[in-house]
């Protein structure tokens, strides 16, 4: 079985930030990269990274990645959509993938054996979808089965994984693993000043 493709939904504006904290850099390395070069490392399949506000600028970081990149024109309508532009870039190959893991790049504490070990834990499982579980909830880092995500997705515009994820829940098709270094997340330059500090 080949490995999960990966979607980085990095289209968001940092409204909170004030700045696009795809950029921001940790280790002397910006999150964006980060997260690309987590994700090859993970996977040897396509890796796609979406993009809205300052989408050039975060381009340039990338200039020398070996990703695809997918433009979300109405990326201030959420991630909802962004996951939606990235799914159909996938569903226009001829061989679509089994799977597919969703990153955000403002977990700075996702790592390489906790991706292994969620991906693990998907095809142990048997279930349609695997998540993070952190702070009561679930959520991404999340592998899906790729077809059950894109019906999904096609049939619910405006809905994102998180609604997808509960949905599994109940119908016990979700494998769940616990992360609670998910609930880190950069939103706010305290957040990444209190990040910084503590590394």
């Amino acid at each position: 079985m080949s490995e999960p493709v990966v979607i980085i939904l990095a289209a968001g504006g940092s409204v909170r930030m004030g700045k696009p904290k795809q950029l921001l850099r940790i280790k002397g390395q910006t999150l964006i990269r980060n997260t690309t070069e987590l994700a090859s490392a993970f996977s040897n399949q396509e890796v796609v990274v979406v993009l809205g506000n300052m989408a050039e600028s975060i381009m340039e970081e990338l200039e020398d990645s070996n990703v695809t990149i997918v433009f979300n024109e109405n990326w201030q309508s959420g991630m909802a959509g962004s996951l939606k532009k990235g799914l159909s870039c996938l569903a226009e190959k001829n061989n679509p993938p089994e799977h597919v893991l969703i990153l955000l790049c403002d977990q700075p504490l996702v790592s390489l054996p906790y991706l292994k070990k969620l991906y693990q834990l998907l095809l142990a499982s048997g279930k349609k979808a695997v998540a993070s579980a952190y702070n009561n909830t679930c959520g991404v880092p999340a592998i899906f089965e790729f077809q059950t995500l894109k019906q999904f997705t096609d049939e619910n515009e405006d809905a994102g994984a998180r609604y997808l994820l509960k949905k599994l829940d109940r119908k016990n098709q979700l494998a769940t693993l616990a992360f609670p270094e998910g609930a880190i997340d950069l939103d706010t330059p305290e957040d990444y000043q209190d990040f910084l500090k503590e590394l």
